[in-house]
């Protein structure tokens, strides 16, 4: 059993290993978490190191969790619009993309850094599932 916690450790840790920017979709982090029995996602942000962890909702938004004077900030963003979705594909790379993008010219991360980040991210994604993308239709 030790082995194969192991195996997983090496595999899920040493790809993020010097990461300072992770983002996950909840359904994934629900799964991580279960399997390295981490109680929440602030557990998840020390064990790394991170700057920044964003774990995306879908059409319920995406949460922005980071530190601020060493303490963790944990930020719920909510889309203003919904966006009729012709296909899916590529609306989480599209988000991801502008976050990194604006994580790569921020200076701090704080509050108006998400709420602008959430903001042209969510726009990326609602240009990306209002347009049919590579699926087959």
């Amino acid at each position: 059993m030790f082995f194969v916690f192991f195996i997983i450790a090496l595999l899920v840790f040493v790809p993020f290993k010097h990461a300072n920017l992770i983002q996950l979709n909840y359904h994934v982090c629900d799964l991580l978490f279960e399997r390295l029995q981490l109680q929440n996602e602030f557990e998840f942000f020390d064990l790394l190191g991170l700057d920044l962890l964003v774990i995306t909702k879908g059409k319920k938004g995406a949460t922005f969790i980071f530190k601020e004077n060493d303490t963790f900030q944990s930020i719920d963003q909510s889309p203003e619009m919904v966006a009729k979705v012709r296909d899916s594909s590529g609306a989480g790379d599209a988000f991801f993309a502008t976050v990194i993008k604006e994580y790569a010219y921020c200076s701090k991360i704080d509050i108006s850094f998400v709420t602008n980040t959430f903001k042209i991210a969510n726009k990326a994604s609602r240009d990306v599932i209002s347009a049919l993308g590579s699926r087959r239709i």
